[in-house]
């Protein structure tokens, strides 16, 4: 009896581990199973409307995060990737900054509502940095004793233009002096290279806000783009 309990038992053990081994290998819960691999970024596409009144100062803003960010010291800091004062345009390289920040605008016939994707992947050459130009930081329409002031700074010359008279051509905004200012947007995609080498695709649309007050920048981008 006890031999015929002991073969029952081994029997037992045996058909267990078989049923085991037989069980599907179920997989860890891991979203991204190869660790050296990182996840790919989800594209970032919006549009933004800056406070760009102020002469005295310059708006800073993170494209990565999509939002305003606060700079004391933007030569040296890397949290911004470009940044609006008027209708000037600064990007974080070159003489604004320590990125790697350059723009260079893309080869298509652009309207107001082109899509950016339209653009296409951005051009291997082309690319241009900041340089260090004229930027108005007070101005007064009556001259005099408070004439505007001009100051020697850093910008785009891709996307900001190159100043003729104090006012910006051949950039976003062409801007004229008549019978007072007249905006002339050219509603072109740039391709902009942020501090840390990333790229998105960026246009520039409007200089006003609901009130057509001026000095209101909106801007749509997407991000990243290769």
């Amino acid at each position: 009896m006890k031999k015929l309990v002991t073969w029952a038992s081994c029997a037992f053990a045996a058909m267990a581990i078989a049923f085991t081994s037989c069980k599907p290998k179920q997989e860890p819960n891991n979203p991204n199973p190869d660790p050296q691999k990182p996840q790919e970024q989800k594209m970032i596409a919006k549009t933004m409307t800056i406070d760009a009144t102020d002469y005295a100062k310059w708006v800073y803003v993170s494209l990565k995060k999509g939002e305003v960010v606060n700079v004391t010291n933007p030569k040296e800091d890397l949290n911004w990737d470009i940044a609006f004062h008027r209708y000037d345009v600064r990007l974080n390289g070159g003489f604004s900054g320590k990125g790697k920040g350059a723009a260079v605008k893309a080869n298509i016939k652009s309207k107001k509502k082109t899509p950016l994707k339209d653009a296409g992947n951005a051009p291997a050459e082309g690319w241009m940095a900041d340089v260090e130009a004229d930027v108005t930081v007070s101005f007064n329409p009556g001259g005099g004793n408070h004439a505007s002031k001009i100051e020697r700074q850093g910008l785009n010359e891709v996307i900001s233009g190159k100043k003729k008279g104090g006012l910006p051509v051949g950039g976003w905004v062409d801007v004229t002096m008549v019978m007072g200012p007249a905006y002339k947007y050219s509603y072109d995609i740039y391709f902009v290279k942020l501090a840390d080498g990333s790229v998105a695709r960026i246009k520039l649309t409007d200089f006003f806000d609901a009130k057509i007050k001026p000095g209101y920048v909106t801007f749509s981008y997407e991000y990243p783009v290769k």
